[in-house]
């Protein structure tokens, strides 16, 4: 009998026998395997000025078929979809070590009856960035929470709890005298 090796898979053959080798090249468990639109991952740190820093990943995803903007390191904003994958800052509450990643999605500064804002030179326009409290939406930003994180103090281990597995769809109602309510849907 004669025996090819697969994918992950190879032999060995000696004059005892047939061995099956596995050790190849098998992708890791969460090898994209557990990937889905907004999914907030650490990302590392570094040590800048003396003070170390961490920061986060997130999938891109769509809002409203937008591509949002990232909070990228640098003060840039750049779409979820650049390349290099933008990473963003964990902002870290120093006494709760909590840090909360929102969707932010304004409506637009010139005509409130466009929501979200579409044009990506507009600080209106949909935005993912991370804050070290939790925020509510107003009456000009319809506000999503992606994912909270937690940075043990003594480890320093980050753990995070993901909220949103997908891509969103937003509506806004707005009437004269009533504060804005947003309904967001996943796609």
């Amino acid at each position: 009998m004669k025996m090819q090796p697969g994918a992950g898979y190879g032999f060995t053959s000696s004059a005892y026998g047939v061995t099956l080798d596995t050790a190849g090249p098998f992708l890791p468990d969460d090898a994209g395997v557990n990937d889905h639109p907004f999914r907030v991952v650490n990302a590392g740190s570094a040590t800048v000025g003396g003070v170390v820093e961490y920061y986060f990943n997130c999938t891109a995803g769509t809002i409203n078929n937008l591509d949002p903007l990232m909070s990228d390191v640098g003060g840039t904003a750049l779409h979820m979809t650049a390349s290099p994958r933008p990473k963003a800052k964990w902002d870290f509450n120093s006494t709760t070590n909590y840090s909360y990643v929102y969707l932010d999605v304004g409506v637009s500064s010139t005509d409130p009856t466009e929501y979200p804002e579409t044009d990506d030179t507009d600080a209106r326009y949909p935005l993912v960035g991370a804050s070290d409290v939790v925020l509510t939406s107003d009456n000009d930003y319809g506000k999503i929470l992606l994912a909270a994180a937690y940075k043990d103090p003594t480890t320093n281990a980050i753990t995070v709890w993901q909220y949103v597995t997908g891509s969103l769809w937003s509506d806004r109602i707005k009437m004269a005298g009533i504060d804005a309510r947003y309904f967001w849907a996943r796609i």
